[in-house]
């Protein structure tokens, strides 16, 4: 078995080639999650080799998730007050 799913993180009218893409194979012990923009593409890899690693790998991504959620919130209040400043 195996699943994989890419989602393009750009709206339609921005345009370019940012991306998450994931892929996780059922023999396979180190799934994997790559970002990526136009110029640069990073991927983290998450062990599954034992049950301690299990559970690290769990905690790694809800951290991961939130902060992506905290990122997202003060980008917004920057946003925001950007958007004052320049009349927006």
């Amino acid at each position: 078995m195996s699943l994989k799913c890419r989602q393009f993180l750009n709206n339609e009218e921005h345009g370019g080639s940012a991306f998450i893409m994931w892929d996780i194979r059922e023999d396979d012990n180190y799934p994997q999650v790559t970002l990526g923009d136009c110029n640069r593409q990073i991927t983290l890899e998450f062990a599954l080799d034992q049950e301690k690693d299990y559970w690290n790998t769990l905690e790694k991504i809800d951290s991961l998730y939130e902060m992506i959620k905290d990122f997202r919130r003060e980008v917004k209040k920057l946003a925001r007050k950007k958007a004052k400043i320049k009349g927006w």
